[in-house]
């Protein structure tokens, strides 16, 4: 056998013999524990790796089959466990470089044809070779063949391939950074690591890295690469920028090519030396061949942000702030943004856009989180290189708005947190840009803009010029514009942001601000408000400031400074005499049958300042005795039941009865301003020690209906919408919310004076707008608005809702009249039969059903036994035929009033309504099902109402 053996080495080397036997041939003598050829490892190895060579040199021609068959052969060798056991008791192998040069062409070709020909296989060999470290020695010692390798393997993955070589590449690509980083730490030729990188790897590199970012591999549907190697690739290429492009001994010439240190004793030999890296890598980097145009953009921003980050990690030092702010405009001079002129934004998509934003946010970040920019030291030594430097990007970012983008808020936040007069040049335009014109409704840019406008108000309140800011706020909003096409200028985030400004800033700030609005609205809104719409929206934009600052001023107090009162006072008085009053004068005495757009804008903007005036006056009277209002005093007033003129005086009641009549005719900002001046004369009443008279309580009816009858057509629509709660966001839509808010949070000023009309109606409102069944998703822009459920909602849980008895008596009334109704609406017999039958149905007086409490069970005076008059008729009714059935759509209406009573505080309920409820809930328990009821709503529906009976039951008896 041993002669058979010994010729295989011929038989291979034949070529008389088929690449068939060869193959059969060397398989077998790999496995065969028989065959006796010398250094037969060695000899196996250099046979298939001889055929390939000559078959790729052109010397030899196979099959393409014997080609897939020959590197599946050598790869089978290569992780084989008897080559592994072999090599590890100290056998060597020697691979070739002509194999590593044949896997490194196959490769090349698969980079850049795409053509998947035997790369399997290929890779698989190549990676049986770099796990191997006795084997990968070839590619280690030969740098320049790890280089190509690598370099063309990255080439290969930006081809975006698909299938399953996704997997064997990327595998061979983690493999392969691993021994070049192994590489990079032994190199001791910093000028060579930095050529092969910058020349060879960094634009693969930097392409790869971002398709990583992107999850093009590990998105759904493409789950071939598994997001921890994913991530362990992108540190990898990190690490080999860090030890490559960023190496310490480079650091000097970065110094030369960026700080320009041409001193007069430096030789002209050693400048020609000189190494230039920043202008390499950027030229690498912005070279426009080496990827696809549609992600050129994308890469070169990512690409810079990242490079930033790299020189910052591998040089920072405390007192180079000047070399590394100098390869600030070198990266920033990489994206389109930089070399946009003005009316060019739309040569930038939204995407682009997009990228590049987040970009500059990074390095802008970076600049302020590693303290780089030194106001002083950049103005006394470095002649305002950085802050030119930022004033062109502001520019910039000015001149081309990008208000849908959240990052450009946030570039903008950081260039004003840097230095404020970076901004202040524009601070007019910045103003109108990402405020008063600026047109936002997602989320996440809400927030944005909210922290932009939040740092400007918190900058210049520490410089104490909020009224210098307030002047430029002023001139933007009084500018010639489309005032139709604007966002309301205090919407929820500016507003709250304004208030927490205003309540930190001192007395006297606060009244410039008050006087230099109040002398811009007289100079140059209302002289020509005068049938302008346009005006009249800008006059509103005023008084929603105006009230704003009014309501968020620290109030008048005993220990306020007699000056500061004096100064207040005069104000309040000079608005009410030079502003309010005028405007009221506006206001049609016999209003037409469609107002003008400019009469309802002036009437919302006359009301809000109206009851801003009159919220102030009040607040001012009752914290500071040195205040006198101009109203009089608040204790002492003569009460009579005319409407509001103590409240705002030099106003005829006359003149307020023509108001009511033109607000009448919409709902609107000033619909709801009028209710609450209608509040604020109950709450002055109730102040008064005669309150309880009969004309105090007159007045106080009076006043409360008109509340209460002011918004109820608009309530009756059934609105859907939402509200932020801002007096400037009231509006014909959000009006209806506004007004039961209103109502609601004021109920126990209210309910006293309300007639029984009025307090069921609020009881059937407050039915009505609960939320029943299954609660709606709301997005994250609307869980802090308000909507009538949710006020509904909270008054319902509410502790005061049991203790206001009329109302909390007309609710009961009116969940079990909605009860019985759709009881009713299931009666299988005659209305009057069953009324007969079942007769609290059809009863609405809880005291009259509240009798029948003796027709129940119950022991006489001798303690003979119980008569049970309604319980025999029930037993009867359900053993015989029940007379109400519910189908499906009913029994999900009922099932959403129960949800309701159980929400009732039950154990405080009166005995007649315990009564009417015990029994209207024993029908629905008998009730018989109709078959398209499903069975978890018949389980859900009985379950809940034995619930409920044994909750009666057992908390009274």
């Amino acid at each position: 056998m041993a002669a058979v053996y010994s010729g295989i080495s011929l038989k291979l080397k034949s070529k008389t013999t088929s690449w068939e036997d060869k193959l059969k041939l060397a398989h077998f003598a790999w496995i065969s524990h028989q065959c006796f050829l010398p250094n037969k490892e060695q000899v196996l190895l250099d046979w298939a790796r001889q055929s390939l060579v000559a078959f790729y040199k052109k010397k030899l021609e196979l099959k393409e089959d014997i080609v897939e068959r020959l590197w599946i052969y050598i790869d089978n060798i290569l992780h084989s466990r008897k080559l592994q056991n072999l090599l590890k008791n100290g056998k060597t192998i020697n691979l070739q470089i002509s194999l590593v040069k044949i896997i490194n062409e196959r490769v090349a070709e698969f980079s850049l044809s795409g053509s998947q020909r035997n790369i399997c296989a290929v890779l698989r060999c190549c990676q049986g070779i770099l796990s191997t470290p006795a084997l990968a020695v070839i590619y280690t010692a030969k740098q320049e063949l790890m280089v190509a390798l690598l370099s063309q393997l990255c080439w290969s993955a930006c081809r975006q391939p698909e299938g399953a070589v996704v997997a064997q590449l990327f595998e061979v690509i983690h493999l392969a950074l691993g021994h070049y980083l192994l590489i990079l730490q032994q190199q001791v030729n910093p000028r060579r690591a930095f050529g092969d990188v910058t020349a060879h790897l960094l634009q693969p590199c930097l392409v790869l890295r971002h398709l990583l970012s992107g999850g093009t591999w590990t998105q759904a549907g493409q789950g071939q690469l598994r997001q921890v190697l994913s991530r362990d690739i992108r540190s990898q290429i990190e690490a080999m920028f860090r030890g490559g492009i960023f190496q310490p001994e480079l650091l000097s010439s970065y110094k030369e090519g960026l700080l320009d240190q041409q001193q007069g004793d430096v030789k002209t030999g050693a400048m020609k030396n000189l190494l230039a890296p920043m202008d390499t890598v950027l030229n690498r980097l912005v070279d426009a061949g080496y990827c696809a145009a549609s992600l050129h953009t994308s890469v070169v921003a990512n690409s810079v942000a990242l490079l930033y980050k790299l020189f910052l990690d591998s040089y920072f030092k405390e007192g180079n702030q000047l070399l590394y702010f100098q390869v600030l405009p070198r990266l920033f001079g990489c994206l389109k943004i930089s070399h946009l002129q003005e009316e060019q934004s739309k040569a930038l998509s939204t995407s682009d856009w997009t990228t590049e934003l987040l970009v500059v946010e990074q390095l802008l970040n970076s600049v302020a989180n590693n303290n780089i920019y030194n106001i002083a030291a950049d103005r006394i030594r470095h002649e305002e290189a950085q802050f030119r430097f930022y004033r062109h990007v502001a520019e910039l970012l000015i001149n081309h708005a990008q208000a849908p983008i959240p990052a450009w808020f946030r570039c903008l936040k950081t260039l004003i947190s840097l230095n404020h007069l970076i901004l202040e040049p524009d601070l007019d335009d910045l103003l109108a840009s990402a405020w008063i014109d600026a047109e936002v409704t997602e989320f996440r840019t809400k927030k944005a803009q909210e922290a932009l406008i939040r740092t400007v108000f918190q900058t210049y309140a520490k410089l104490r010029q909020v009224p210098r800011l307030f002047e430029e706020v002023l001139g933007v909003i009084c500018r010639p514009a489309a005032e139709a096409l604007r966002q309301p200028v205090l919407a929820s985030g500016p507003s709250t942001v304004l208030s927490a400004c205003l309540l930190e800033l001192p007395p006297s700030q606060i009244l410039d601000t008050w006087s230099l609005v109040l002398e811009k609205f007289q100079s140059l809104v209302l002289p020509y408000l005068q049938s302008d719409a346009d005006m009249a929206l800008k006059s509103l934009s005023l008084s929603l400031l105006l009230h704003c600052i009014m309501f968020n001023m620290r109030s008048l107090d005993s220990s306020t400074p007699l000056p500061i009162v004096r100064r207040t006072q005069c104000m309040m008085e000079r608005m009410m005499r030079e502003l309010v009053q005028p405007l009221l004068a506006l206001l049609p005495d016999t209003p037409g049958p469609e107002p003008e757009l400019w009469l309802q804008k002036v009437s919302d903007s006359v009301l809000l300042l109206s009851y801003t005036w009159a919220q102030v006056d009040a607040m001012f009277s009752l914290n500071c005795s040195q205040y006198h209002s101009m109203s009089g005093p608040l204790i002492g007033v003569a009460l009579e039941i005319s409407n509001l003129p103590s409240l705002l005086p030099g106003v005829k009641t006359q003149h307020w009865k023509k108001i009511e009549k033109f607000t009448a005719q919409f709902s609107s900002l000033g619909t709801y301003c009028l209710e609450q001046l209608y509040l604020q004369k109950m709450k002055r009443t109730l102040m008064q020690t005669s309150f309880r008279s009969e004309g105090a309580i007159q007045s106080l009816r009076c006043d409360a209906a008109f509340i209460i009858g002011s918004g109820r057509k608009s309530l009756n629509q059934r609105t859907t919408a939402s509200w932020d709660g801002q007096v400037g966001m009231v509006s014909g839509l959000t009006y209806p919310v506004a007004h039961w808010h209103l109502i609601v949070s004021n109920l126990t000023i209210l309910i006293s004076y309300l007639c029984p009309d009025d307090v069921g109606y609020l009881a059937s409102v407050l039915l009505r707008t609960l939320p029943m069944g299954k609660a709606q998703e709301v997005s994250i822009d609307e869980e802090a608005y308000i909507t009538l459920e949710k006020i509904s909602k909270a008054f319902l849980h509410s502790p005061l809702f049991p203790e206001m008895q009329s109302l909390h008596s007309a609710f009961l009334t009116c969940v079990t009249t909605s009860c019985s109704s759709i009881l009713c609406s299931g009666a299988q017999r005659d209305s009057g039969l069953v009324s007969q039958q079942l007769p609290w149905l059809f009863e609405k007086d809880h005291m009259v059903v509240g009798h029948w409490e003796n027709r129940f069970a119950k022991a006489g005076p001798e303690g003979i036994e119980p008569r049970g008059e309604i319980a025999q008729n029930l037993l009867s009714l359900v053993k015989s035929d029940f007379p109400i059935q519910l189908e499906g759509g009913q029994l999900e209406s009922i099932l959403g009033l129960l949800e309701v009573i159980s929400a009732l505080q039950l154990d405080s309920l009166l005995p007649p309504y315990h009564v009417h409820y015990f029994l209207v809930l024993l029908s629905m328990a008998v009730t018989k099902l109709g078959c398209s009821c499903s069975s978890s709503l018949a389980l859900k529906f009985l379950t809940t109402c034995y619930q409920l009976l044994g909750y009666l039951q057992k908390k009274k008896k």
